[in-house]
């Protein structure tokens, strides 16, 4: 039998760690815009809207949080899209993995037998079928992969691709039980100086599990004449059943692409800042899931001529700077060497919007802060240089007020 790896306190803690990490990234819908680059589509709009709230049942970081850990325990997850009349998504229905078949049809396309509830008086694929079963097309079916090997159509989980490694750990971890769960009643058996009958044998066992058996019991002293303890197991040292343990964790920890800090494990990387750390651990971990996201939704969502207009996306800006003023000094150095406009900064950080006339749109340079316009009349505080190429200010110097 299979071991199962959610018995694991380290399985548990990894794939809640990077459930949770990728489902508290935002993730919008943008549009490229001409002076501000990619911008997120409105909430109030249909497609801004079903980005947040796909479905009346679950929110988007729901349906991620359980995607991720499909994705990682068994190499498979599942998202049906719902379109409209005009083609467009109206609804996205996470689906369980164990409730999808996939097969490659004559053309060579896929697939997808999908069974859920949600799909009552919805029209999916085939416009003529009802039920709880569908056929999904693939262009209809946010399918996300891992562990995939020779070209297969499907993925494979943990329990395929490292079953020894949560074997071991399964094994170490119930060792450990069954070690503290007997308390100093070591494995072994007693001898006695002479033979004995059943009763008096059952009688020497109880009385030595009285004094030593449990945990609440253990390291009480025994007394018994005529009889000796012969110890066949190893202590809990003996064992090394912590080192044995923690090397499992630092195994499964490897294995996820989990930093051992995340873990409370002490790591030789404890040299690197916590902020260097957790760049490290978004280019290493997040980026394979969000990006595998991101891929699919842009490929089943939008046409090939639409994907440099529109795109779905994961912001990073909040998690990779968490601080909020290194993040506000790193938006007025773009914004004073004119990489962006102050519109898109208040959008990006949820401020009021600046309207046009007051510039929301518009670059500024660096010298005082003017609009780029190529207009000569922009006041910078100076006048006309005279012949020696002296400046010469507009208004006379303010005396320093003397010290009496």
């Amino acid at each position: 039998m299979s071991p199962e790896p959610r018995q694991i306190s380290t399985v548990t803690s990894c794939i809640n760690i990077i459930t949770e990490d990728v489902s508290k990234i935002p993730f919008h819908m943008e549009q490229m815009t001409e002076t501000n680059g990619w911008v997120p589509v409105p909430l109030v709009s249909p497609i801004g809207n079903i980005v947040r709230y796909p479905n009346s049942r679950h929110t988007m970081k729901e349906i991620f949080r359980m995607c991720i850990d499909d994705l990682i325990m068994n190499g498979n997850a599942y998202i049906v899209i719902i379109r409209d009349d005009s083609g467009m998504p109206s609804e996205f229905i996470y689906v369980s993995y164990n409730s999808v078949s996939v097969y490659e049809n004559e053309e060579g396309d896929l697939i997808y037998n999908a069974t859920h509830k949600m799909f009552k008086n919805k029209t999916t694929s085939d416009s003529k079928e009802t039920g709880f079963t569908r056929n999904i097309h693939f262009e209809d079916m946010i399918h996300l992969k891992k562990n995939v090997i020779n070209g297969e159509i499907t993925g494979r989980g943990l329990i395929y691709t490292a079953s020894e490694v949560f074997g071991l750990a399964l094994a170490a971890q119930e060792t450990a039980a069954r070690t503290f769960n007997n308390g100093a009643a070591m494995p072994g058996f007693i001898k006695t100086d002479e033979p004995v009958d059943d009763e008096t044998a059952t009688l020497i066992k109880s009385r030595f599990m009285e004094s030593q058996g449990g945990v609440n019991r253990s390291g009480a002293p025994a007394v018994m004449s005529g009889t000796t303890f012969v110890k066949t197991g190893m202590s809990p040292a003996e064992l090394q059943l912590e080192n044995a343990r923690n090397q499992q964790t630092i195994e499964i920890a490897r294995m996820l692409r989990v930093p051992l800090y995340k873990l409370a494990v002490p790591s030789s990387s404890e040299t690197a800042t916590l902020e260097e750390q957790e760049i490290s651990y978004i280019h290493n971990t997040l980026n394979f899931y969000t990006t595998l996201i991101e891929e699919e939704f842009n490929r089943k969502i939008f046409l090939r001529s639409d994907m440099e207009k529109y795109r779905f996306h994961f912001d990073f800006t909040s998690i990779a700077i968490p601080d909020f003023q290194k993040r506000i000094s790193a938006w007025a150095m773009a914004h004073t060497n004119g990489f962006v406009t102050s519109g898109y900064v208040a959008a990006r950080e949820n401020f009021p919007i600046p309207s046009d006339d007051n510039g929301g749109n518009q670059y500024v340079v660096p010298v005082n802060q003017a609009v780029i316009s190529g207009d000569d009349s922009v006041p910078l505080g100076l006048s006309n240089h005279d012949g020696d190429k002296t400046p010469v200010h507009d208004t006379p110097m303010k005396q320093a007020e003397e010290v009496q």
